[in-house]
C-alpha cells in the first residue's frame, strides 16, 4: 500500500518536471523564431539566385 503510493507520488513527479522541461523547450524555440524574424537575414547562396529568410531555417 504505502509502496504504491510512494510509486505514484514519484510518476507524479516526473510528470510535472517533464512537462516543465517542454515548456521551457517551446519558450526556447519561440525566442529563436523571434530574433530570426528581428534579423531577417537573407542567407543563401547569391550564386543560385535563390534567397532564403533566415526564419526559415527554424520554421
Amino acid at each position: 500500500r504505502s509502496v504504491e503510493w510512494v510509486f505514484d507520488a514519484v510518476q507524479q513527479h516526473g510528470k510535472e518536471l517533464r512537462d516543465r522541461q517542454s515548456r521551457a523547450m517551446a519558450k526556447d524555440m519561440l525566442a529563436v523564431r523571434r530574433q530570426g524574424f528581428a534579423r531577417k537575414r537573407y542567407i543563401g547562396s547569391a550564386a543560385s539566385g535563390r534567397q532564403a529568410p533566415v526564419d526559415s531555417v527554424y520554421a
